[in-house]
């Protein structure tokens, strides 16, 4: 998201606005429907060519027709042309009922994907976590990503506003996983209202994102709270911790400052 009641940018450009604070983005707004040409190209003249947008595939091709729908996969390829180099990554999320026995389902849409986007999948059936070698197999062999979306912060206590009790009730509850399989990992993380206790739940991903720069990879870190009034500061905080531990890593956008008149 790149708008939010919370955030000081309420009017014009807001994925503009968005952009002078953070340097990469979920798409979850492609999720519900494929956007016009003209609104992507909006976006394109709203950001540079170094910012990272990881656009979701609508759920028409992940959940409703679960990946045999290749014509609306190109309709939406061909939508998002104008983003270029903007486009980081196409996140395939799957449903929770897409399970194991699906993986050549996925297997096959992977193979018939043009080779000049990224990918990577999320996916929230247990049974990927009790035996992930098969699916990380697959991914691997297609040079796409598998998203870890970290709720362990989230769900280390009950809910204690609106916003948490709506998070427990719709967000999944996965072991967590810390493992990249390409050379540009992503991942989401879902913290709690509490930014102290968000601070405190992402203190492994610090250690992690280290590791991956140190290997010469290039990882993409999503900051959330239940009810991200505060994201986007969080995540400069974020790499503000990160680079504390790698000072060569180039610093975020310098947005302009914020007047009350």
């Amino acid at each position: 998201m790149w708008t939010h009641p919370a955030w000081p940018w309420r009017s014009g450009d807001r994925l503009r606005a968005y952009a002078e604070h953070c340097n990469a983005v979920e798409g979850n707004t492609t999720f519900y429907a494929t956007p016009s040409r003209d609104t992507v190209a909006s976006w394109a003249r709203q950001t540079g060519p170094d910012f990272r947008m990881v656009l979701k595939l609508p759920r028409a091709v992940t959940h409703e027709q679960r990946l045999r729908d290749s014509a609306a996969t190109l309709d939406f390829l061909r939508t998002i042309e104008p983003l270029g180099p903007r486009v980081h990554a196409l996140w395939i999320q799957l449903p929770a009922s897409f399970g194991p026995p699906d993986v050549p389902a996925l297997d096959d849409f992977l193979r018939g994907l043009p080779a000049q986007h990224r990918y990577a999948v999320e996916v929230r059936h247990p049974r990927f976590f009790e035996r992930p070698e098969e699916l990380g197999a697959v991914l691997a062999g297609h040079g796409a990503e598998w998203i870890p979306f970290d709720t362990t912060a989230l769900f280390s206590r009950p809910p204690t506003s609106d916003a948490e009790r709506d998070a427990w009730a719709k967000k999944p509850r996965n072991p967590l996983r810390t493992e990249a399989l390409t050379e540009f990992p992503i991942v989401r993380y879902i913290g709690r209202d509490d930014p102290a206790e968000t601070v405190k739940g992402w203190q492994r991903w610090i250690a992690v994102t280290k590791a991956w720069l140190r290997e010469g990879r290039s990882p993409t870190v999503f900051v959330h709270t239940p009810d991200n009034a505060d994201a986007p500061r969080l995540a400069r905080e974020f790499h503000a911790a990160v680079r504390r531990e790698v000072p060569d890593l180039p610093p975020p956008p310098d947005p302009e400052p914020l007047t009350l008149f």
